[in-house]
């Protein structure tokens, strides 16, 4: 979000810009884009040219007398100079020019404009309307948002809530001790928020101090009982740490306030399959395939699961020299060759990966009634490094393949 100061205003993206000397900037007697102009203006304030910046804002607005933010940035130059004025007639334009517009940059450069002129209450309704784009994902990056949380609790250093939300799009910024003393400051000014003791907590779980972390979760879980969100990560917590019967116990309050919490059903279901408890792990699976139809990490997880019940393994885990028992489709039926004894190869595929499985001589009979896209179950086969792939299949004298009815919904393609 975007702060009412000048140092922080929000320019649009030199769309126009072409090359010009640095030291000279010389103009054709034809009309040209104001826009190009006003680039050329602002870098010469990159490289401290004030004087030659305002020569080129003036040249833009005998261009467009109604530019407003050629208006904006000469107000700003002259305001760097000393000439505060010339500056305030500058900005007293811009107010005029943006009255009724309601774009973002007309917005922002409106409350830069009023705050220059020390009009705050005025700057705060820009400010305000300006939150009301952020909430429909309208202010575009997180440096833009960032801007404009400073510039609200520049306003209103002591609203909680806007220093909280500051330190939330600093957390997404990856600006972790910023994010906490954003944080820190919400806490000190209203220790009755339970959105910010949460979001300490994550930034202190991202700095990897667990057990601070902890208390701010349990904190945030005092204040409010149902934040689903806190349950949830004092469970990823607990479960870290080992503690994986404490752990399932805050998922199951997580799903309590929020049966809709697809990861904590998701998480739910990874301690069932530590606990080799498949049944519930895929209840829990199939709960976050359910509420979330994309979550293909629960899909691959439900895969696992059921083949691990299977008494098999899935072809992702599989390694070179493994003896295992898999459990798949026919994906891909190779021809029989007599060219070199007899060999039959066919891909196997579970939902986790495929891999091709190569028969000798007697043992291509094994693959008799085997069609294309039948369910089977390879057990007492061996896994070994491949020509041309990395691992494939090869029969030994226990290997059985049989039918095997349909466990899986293959395959997963996201």
């Amino acid at each position: 979000m975007i702060l009412m100061t000048p140092r922080f205003s929000l320019d649009p993206a030199f769309k126009n810009s072409d090359p010009f000397s640095e030291d000279e900037i010389q103009f054709e007697d034809i009309p040209i884009n104001p826009q190009t102009v006003l680039n050329k203006g602002i870098e010469m304030i990159r490289l401290k040219k004030y004087e030659e910046a305002i020569d080129v804002f003036n040249r833009a607005l005998k261009i467009d007398p109604e530019f407003s933010e050629a208006w904006y940035k000469k107000g700003e130059t002259l305001n760097e100079l000393g000439m505060n004025e010339e500056a305030r007639e500058c900005f007293n334009r811009v107010i005029k020019l943006e009255e009724f517009s309601q774009s973002i940059y007309s917005i922002n450069r409106k409350g830069n404009a009023l705050m220059m002129l020390g009009k705050s209450d005025e700057a705060l309704e820009c400010l305000g309307q300006l939150i009301e784009l952020d909430k429909k994902n309208l202010l575009g990056s997180f440096k833009n948002i960032a801007k404009l949380w400073k510039g609200k609790v520049e306003l209103e250093p002591e609203n909680a809530e806007a220093w909280n939300n500051l330190g939330a799009i600093l957390y997404k910024q990856n600006k972790y001790e910023d994010a906490l003393s954003s944080f820190n400051t919400s806490i000190k000014l209203n220790k009755n928020y339970s959105e910010t003791w949460y979001n300490k907590g994550i930034v202190l779980a991202k700095l990897c101090d667990n057990e601070k972390a902890l208390q701010c979760y349990e904190e945030a879980i005092k204040l409010n009982p149902l934040h689903a969100k806190a349950w949830f990560s004092k469970g990823n917590i607990l479960n870290n740490a080992g503690n994986q019967q404490e752990a399932i116990k805050c998922y199951e309050e997580a799903l309590d306030a929020n049966p809709q919490y697809a990861r904590a059903w998701y998480n739910k279901g990874l301690i069932h399959v530590c606990n080799s408890d498949y049944n519930n792990a895929i209840i829990s699976f199939e709960k976050a395939v359910e509420i979330d139809p994309k979550y293909t990490k629960a899909k691959i997880a439900k895969i696992r699961a059921t083949l691990f019940m299977n008494n098999s393994i899935p072809i992702s885990d599989l390694e070179s020299g493994m003896f295992c028992c898999i459990s798949g489709f026919v994906s891909s039926l190779l021809d029989v060759r007599k060219d070199i004894g007899k060999i039959a190869q066919f891909y196997i595929s579970d939902g986790t990966g495929r891999i091709r499985f190569i028969l000798w001589d007697d043992q291509v009979k094994l693959i008799n009634g085997i069609d294309l896209g039948c369910h089977i179950k390879v057990s007492d086969c061996y896994v070994k490094e491949g020509w041309n792939e990395p691992l494939v299949l090869s029969c030994t004298s226990k290997t059985k393949i049989e039918r095997s009815p349909e466990i899986i919904s293959y395959p997963i393609h996201e």
